[in-house]
């Protein structure tokens, strides 16, 4: 059956067609680009971005935690950042060469230092790594190393007499403190510490960015920490993977509309510090609003 040109059907079937390839034209842009463009109304719309830092400029010879992109395509008249999603591995360490990983001690009024490999550890095992590293370093040795479940105190013993220190050679992050000596011990062949262990690495991740906070009156920070865009809480332990889907995401608010090509990621501790993830690497979700 042939339908007349002056038919109703034969006129939506003509209009169906044009819909068809635009919307074709969009879902390829989309699919190529992997932004996804919803339009709220004639003049609102969002574009939501996923960023691997393995599409980080310079990969894989430079930090994820240090990262810039490039967005594939420019997006103009942004008005408004949100963080929709975070997803970052648990592979960094409490023990690296930031935190501190010496531990300073004297044997007989000598000093010494042994040096904890980077890594991840609870109270039973670093009280053993503690003891076989002053056994091998052999001075004073051998050496007991036990802890109490009640305290989380940690108690040394020699046949000679040991001063744990608190720091040395201007070391401000030393395992001896992490282990409780925050201050220097007594002399002795048997010491403990003033203070539980802690072994916990940071309770919060940072993400700064100061390309996307630079069109903000007030910039977030975090104590001394400026260009927060979004603070990440810690809860899985090692090997883990942090997932964060902020309910009440704080969205950042341009003082004008802006274009976007591009911008810089940064990863850090409480303290400022970059997160080292030990090769892995992590992703985040933004919706860009545009008016």
């Amino acid at each position: 059956m042939t339908l007349s040109k002056e038919c109703p059907f034969y006129k939506f079937g003509i209009l169906f067609a044009i819909i068809q390839v635009i919307l074709n034209a969009y879902i390829l842009y989309t699919v190529q680009f992997g932004m996804l463009v919803s339009k709220a109304d004639a003049v609102h719309e969002s574009v939501t971005v996923m960023v691997n830092s393995r599409n980080r400029v310079g990969y894989p010879n430079t930090s994820p935690a240090t990262m810039s992109y490039i967005l594939p395509e420019a997006i103009e008249r942004v008005s408004k950042i949100t963080v929709l999603s975070v997803q970052i591995p648990y592979s960094f360490y409490s023990v690296n060469a930031f935190t501190g990983y010496q531990f300073y001690y004297k044997v007989s009024g000598t000093s010494h230092s042994v040096s904890f490999e980077h890594g991840n550890y609870n109270l039973a095992n670093i009280c053993d790594t503690l003891k076989t590293l002053l056994d091998t370093a052999g001075f004073g040795a051998p050496f007991t190393v036990t802890y109490s479940p009640i305290t989380l105190k940690v108690t040394i013993s020699s046949g000679s007499n040991i001063q744990v220190l608190a720091s040395a050679g201007g070391d401000t992050h030393p395992m001896s403190a992490r282990l409780g000596f925050t201050a220097d011990s007594a002399v002795g062949t048997s010491v403990t510490g003033d203070a539980p262990v802690d072994l916990s690495g940071p309770p919060v991740i940072l993400i700064t960015s100061a390309t996307l906070n630079k069109y903000q009156t007030t910039v977030p920070t975090y104590g001394s920490i400026t260009n927060i865009i979004h603070t990440v809480p810690v809860n899985v332990g090692p090997s883990g993977v942090i997932v964060d889907i902020p309910q009440h995401p704080a969205p950042i608010i341009f003082n004008n509309r802006q274009t976007i090509t591009g911008f810089d990621l940064y990863l850090l501790d409480e303290t400022g510090r970059e997160m080292l993830l030990n090769g892995h690497e992590w992703c985040i979700q933004f919706l860009f609003e545009i008016s």
